[in-house]
């Protein structure tokens, strides 16, 4: 599944993959290459994407590289030291409260973008950076527990992403979240850097 490939889809609330899908891109679920607009903001119509699963009830690809939980697409084993990279969460998922799974070491950019619904998002120990517009314009999100392990919270399209980046300007991590109201920084942080607007109003 290419980059892109669920673009600009106003009507789209589920999606149901068969089980042999073998490869998933981390842009799939987030920006068009030629737009300045999320992927699925134009859901909103429909309350955003509220379920993503395989088929016949399974959690996980036959080659054993992606997991689903009806809300989430996890990647096994290409995080940072090993542990797994969290691509995507469905935006119009209903829950207030979400822990990102144990084992999670890299996150995605905009993985909880435009989010409808999470109120407390809690994220792992393992993970070292919260990188650009991770959860930018979440609209319920009040508390955020950041672990000790993060050391960068980003707001840079990595080098080399969708053509040249200065075009894009800086999306904040947790930019236009307008009810964030608790930041928890694990007493033990090893935080080292916070760029320009992360938490921008």
């Amino acid at each position: 599944i290419d980059g892109g490939t669920f673009f600009f889809n106003q009507n789209l609330e589920e999606i149901t993959l068969p089980a042999t899908v073998e490869y998933i891109s981390e842009q799939a679920f987030d920006y068009n290459y030629s737009s300045s607009e999320h992927v699925f903001k134009p859901c909103l119509a429909n309350g955003g994407l509220k379920t993503i699963k395989l088929s016949n009830g399974a959690t996980q690809t036959a080659n054993g590289k992606y997991v689903f939980d009806g809300k989430s697409v996890i990647e096994k084993g290409t995080g940072a030291n090993g542990g797994d990279f969290f691509i995507f969460y469905c935006m119009g998922a209903e829950g207030a409260t979400y822990s990102i799974p144990e084992g999670v070491t890299k996150l995605n950019l905009f993985a909880f973008s435009e989010n409808l619904y999470v109120e407390t998002l809690i994220i792992p120990e393992g993970a070292e950076e919260i990188p650009c517009g991770f959860a930018m314009n979440a609209q319920k999100l009040k508390r955020v527990e950041i672990p000790a392990s993060v050391k960068l919270i980003n707001n840079e399209i990595p080098d080399g992403l969708w053509g040249n980046i200065m075009m894009w300007g800086s999306y904040g991590a947790f930019k236009s979240c307008a009810n964030l109201t608790e930041i928890v920084f694990a007493e033990n942080s090893r935080l080292e850097v916070i760029k320009q607007n992360s938490f921008l109003g």
